[in-house]
């Protein structure tokens, strides 16, 4: 079992090493994966009184798009377009759990840095993160046979993430990979109400060297 472990281990770390290793230069790569978002806590005021209940959400589509540059010390820079969406599932308030309808989807552009460990064979470590601005909207969010009008709002807020990933070169321009990033942001405001919002995004990522 650590046998095979290490092997596993051993090829994920030469996937992002050869690419790395083909030195400077710009790439372009897609990334398609699972957000897995964190219960979000949300207050708002009811009446003149803060009340606080919790938004359940279930896995959903993570998608992003970037452009950046390798560097011959192993740092890379790039711009990510990403966008990501998820069901809302459920509501939980005063102990009691109310079935939710609607989505909360995100837009945004951030600036990320990584440093990668690179091995002969081909394997790539790395680690990074990075900052920007998503706009985050709820759509059509409302409680199931509350009778309450749905909620369409969105706000552009600050975003940040971090995370670590593992891959393989292909070859000298080609790359494969596996990442786990943390994504956050500022809480949005929707129609006075303050929503946390964070996920877990898994991808499996393709990067094309120039």
């Amino acid at each position: 079992m650590n046998k095979t472990m290490l092997t596993i281990g051993t090829i994920i770390i030469v996937a992002g090493s050869t690419l790395a290793e083909a030195g400077q230069g710009t790439y372009v790569g897609l990334n398609l994966g699972a957000a897995i978002p964190n219960d979000s806590d949300v207050t708002e005021s009811v009446y003149g009184y803060d009340v606080s209940y919790s938004v359940e959400a279930g896995t959903g589509f993570a998608a992003g798009a970037t452009v950046g540059y390798v560097f011959a010390n192993n740092f890379r820079v790039e711009g990510e377009f990403a966008y990501q969406k998820n069901d809302l599932d459920k509501i939980k308030v005063l102990g009691f759990n109310l079935n939710a309808n609607g989505d909360i989807e995100s837009l945004g552009l951030l600036l990320n840095g990584y440093y990668e460990y690179v091995d002969k064979s081909g394997i790539i470590l790395n680690i990074g993160g990075g900052i920007g601005f998503m706009n985050v909207a709820a759509n059509d969010f409302n409680i199931e046979g509350s009778g309450v009008s749905n909620v369409d709002d969105d706000d552009t807020v600050f975003a940040y993430q971090a995370g670590v990933g593992i891959g393989y070169a292909i070859n000298a321009k080609l790359a494969i990979d596996l990442k786990y990033r943390y994504m956050g942001t500022d809480n949005p405001n929707f129609g006075g109400a303050e929503v946390e919002y964070s996920t877990n995004n898994i991808y499996a990522g393709i990067r094309f060297g120039f």
